[in-house]
C-alpha cells in the first residue's frame, strides 16, 4: 500500500513543475507542495476512499434488504460479505467484537469462530466503523450433541439425519446464531433485536 500512496504525491509535485520551469523571473514564484501538504493530499484522499467504501457497504441492498432497514448479515464462519462490489486492494476489512463495551477481538479478513460483529474499513490510520449493521458468525449445526449445542435444547429437524425435502425452505439449518447476554439486545432490523427469535422456556440456559 505505502508505494501506491507515494505515487499520489510523486504525481502531485510534477504536475507543479512546468509552472516552476517557464515562469517570468519578475513574477511571484510559484507554491511547490511541501510534505506535509502532499502527507495532507494523502490523508484527504485515504479519508475519502475510506468514508465512500463505508457507505457503499452500511447501504448494500444485499446486506439491508429490500426495506433497506435490516440491520444484521449472517455468515458462515470464513464466509466473506456477499457484496456487489470488490474493495479496492489498498483497503482492509476489519471485524470488531459487537457484544463488548470497550471491544478487544480485532479480527482481519473475516472471522473463523462464532459471534458478533461490527465491520471497520481501514486504510492505515484511517478508520471507519460501521456501527448500524451488525454480522453475526454461525455456530455450525454440527456442533450439535443429543439434540443440544452446549445446554441449550434443539431437538431435530425434518430431514436432518435422512431423506430430501421436497424445497430447500424444509432443509435443516447449516448454523445458528449464538445469543448470548452480551448480545441479544443487539439491533437486527430497525424494529426487532436479537433476543426477539429466541424460544421460550431456556432463557436460563
Amino acid at each position: 500500500m505505502r508505494p501506491r500512496l507515494r505515487v499520489i504525491g510523486y504525481v502531485l509535485a510534477l504536475s507543479l513543475l512546468p509552472a516552476a520551469a517557464g515562469h517570468d523571473e519578475a513574477g511571484p514564484a510559484p507554491v511547490l507542495p511541501t510534505l506535509p501538504m502532499a502527507r495532507a493530499a494523502i490523508e484527504t484522499a485515504a479519508s475519502g476512499l475510506v468514508e465512500n467504501t463505508a457507505l457503499a457497504i452500511a447501504s448494500s441492498a444485499r446486506l439491508r434488504g429490500t426495506s433497506g432497514r435490516v440491520q444484521a448479515v449472517v455468515l458462515h464462519p470464513g464466509e466473506t460479505l456477499p457484496l456487489a462490489f470488490d474493495i479496492a486492494p489498498a483497503l482492509r476489512l476489519q471485524f470488531v467484537a459487537a457484544d463488548q463495551a470497550a471491544p478487544a477481538d480485532t479480527v482481519d479478513g473475516v472471522p473463523t469462530t462464532a459471534g458478533a460483529w461490527h465491520v471497520i474499513v481501514r486504510l492505515g490510520d484511517t478508520m471507519r466503523r460501521i456501527t448500524d449493521l451488525h454480522v453475526f458468525t454461525s455456530v455450525p449445526l454440527t456442533d450439535k450433541r443429543s439434540g443440544r449445542i452446549g445446554e441449550y435444547r434443539l431437538g431435530t429437524w425434518p430431514f436432518e439425519t435422512k431423506g430430501q425435502p421436497a424445497s430447500r425452505a424444509y432443509a435443516p439449518p447449516a448454523g445458528l446464531v449464538e445469543v448470548t447476554p452480551a448480545n441479544a439486545d443487539l439491533p437486527v432490523s430497525a424494529h426487532l433485536r436479537l433476543r426477539d427469535f429466541l424460544t421460550k422456556g431456556q432463557t436460563d440456559v
